[in-house]
């Protein structure tokens, strides 16, 4: 399994048909709103929109706030704008809702392993995601997780990744050119070297059981 696609580990969420779903979960699930970069001081109107489209569940899949700090108190600060967003608040009033954080909601911009202040910013995301103590998301480093939506017949499972926590450091940054910057280029250079991670091993063991 260690083969999957490049795809499978930038992106953020996976959707495929699985297992049996909880008693609470809607009986059908059609419809699957995502959402992330969500600036937390400017308003949102755009709320409006994706709770016109009336979705079955919405994926958060990173930036949901943009924190940028070691500070975990200013961390909190700034999940609590977007706690105050009016409809924000509506949508967690009336759709399940999953999350899991991209660099400027994990601390820092572009950050990976080397962020010192990872396991507080979990902590932080743990407590504004309202995730209970018994949740299987506390019990492992990293905010990845995985859901089932629907009835027997209907099933969804959500598999979020978390491509920051477990993440080493990328090659040397590079100048780009503009002609670079326009062909999407990014902004390191690239590496031969086969031992880093984005996963880390405890996440690819767990994505690997979710799979089968």
């Amino acid at each position: 399994m260690r083969s999957l696609s490049i795809a499978c580990l930038l992106t953020a969420a996976l959707i495929t048909s699985c297992a049996p779903a909880g008693p609470s979960e809607p009986a059908r699930t059609t419809t699957v709103a995502f959402g992330s970069c969500a600036q937390q001081d400017l308003p949102q109107p755009i709320w409006d929109a994706v709770l016109e489209a009336a979705p079955d569940a919405f994926l958060f899949l990173g930036d949901n706030v943009y924190g940028d700090t070691r500070d975990m108190e200013a961390l909190r600060a700034d999940y609590h704008q977007l706690a105050a967003q009016p409809g924000f608040q509506r949508l967690l009033e009336s759709v399940p809702v999953m999350a899991t954080w991209d660099d400027h909601d994990y601390g820092e911009d572009d950050a990976g392993n080397w962020y010192p202040m990872r396991d507080s910013s979990q902590a932080v995301f743990m407590e504004f995601w309202g995730v209970p103590e018994d949740d299987a998301m506390r019990q492992h480093a990293g905010v990845y997780s995985a859901r089932i939506f629907g009835a027997p017949g209907r099933r969804v499972q959500v598999i979020l990744l978390d491509t920051r926590y477990f993440r080493d450091r990328f090659g040397e940054a590079t100048d780009q050119t503009q002609v670079e910057r326009d062909l999407g280029f990014g902004p390191y250079v690239p590496t031969r070297d086969t031992t880093g991670t984005m996963l880390g091993e405890d996440q690819w063991t767990w994505l690997e059981e979710q799979l089968y």
